[in-house]
């Protein structure tokens, strides 16, 4: 998956796994793709995603494994919390799953559920379903958790307040030991962006930029890394006349990204 949500995931399962108290199992719907039952820091994932651009009555389908999964290994451990990350279709389930079992829910907000871009069609205020996902985890949750004052400002804004007493701001955090200032670093001449190809991340803003940049710069190489599955960078980058100095890395593993910020003149 990403580096925001994921990553964040990817964090707390490791942190939890050094606690003997905590037993921690994920299921994921999506992500990643058939990799279906595997050990991760010591909690199990069950991940039910088969491919991407899954259709809405495939999603229903996983959405039944999931909850026979969930039922058998509640059976066995005797859950004390769900938490769901994005509060969209895993919090939907997640709330569906809350009540079902009296399990208390915790939902974490990422930004995309409260957000309503009509230029970009993004935001799951603007879609009915999700929507309606987003309103059934509010209303089950337990606490609603906002990574930032902004976000919970956006939270109030949308529900008027509605759901002021269940937020709670806490941040993704960050992990100083694997994120640090290189020694005697001597950055290269380049700038980086990590980002997925898709409209809310605005590459065409982030080369239109750069190219004015260049200008003065002519010798900087900008570096992207993130998902790009339909290879839109490098249309984009040549449509904007920089494709000689922008360098697509595609997806790149969590743990590298430290020595690629380390090495990097500016974090774009």
């Amino acid at each position: 998956a990403e580096h925001g949500g994921a990553s964040s995931m990817h964090n707390i399962i490791r942190v939890l796994s050094r606690l003997p108290e905590i037993d921690a199992t994920v299921f994921a719907l999506y992500y990643p793709h058939n990799q279906h039952d595997y050990d991760f820091y010591g909690a199990k994932v069950y991940s039910f995603g088969y491919k991407y651009g899954i259709n809405r009555f495939e999603k229903l389908s996983i959405w039944k494994k999931c909850s026979g999964k969930f039922y058998l290994e509640q059976e066995l451990k005797k859950f004390d919390i769900i938490h769901s990350f994005w509060s969209g279709e895993s919090g939907y389930l997640a709330s569906k799953l809350s009540k079902q079992y009296g399990i208390p829910l915790v939902t974490t907000v990422c930004g995309g559920e409260t957000a309503a871009i009509p230029s970009i069609n993004y935001g799951s205020m603007l879609k009915f379903w999700q929507r309606r996902f987003v309103n059934r985890t509010f209303r089950r949750a337990s606490v609603i958790n906002a990574l930032s004052n902004y976000a919970a400002e956006q939270i109030n804004a949308v529900y008027k307040n509605k759901y002021a007493q269940k937020i709670k701001i806490l941040p993704f955090g960050l992990d100083e030991k694997m994120f640090s200032p290189a020694v005697n670093n001597s950055p290269s001449k380049r700038l980086i962006n990590i980002a997925s190809a898709v409209p809310v991340k605005a590459h065409n803003d982030l080369f239109r930029a750069f190219k004015i940049v260049l200008e003065k710069f002519p010798d900087l190489k900008l570096e992207c890394y993130g998902r790009d599955d339909n290879n839109l960078l490098a249309s984009l980058a040549a449509s904007c006349g920089i494709e000689k100095n922008v360098v697509l890395n595609g997806y790149t593993k969590y743990e590298q990204l430290p020595l690629i910020l380390n090495d990097s003149l500016l974090y774009v």
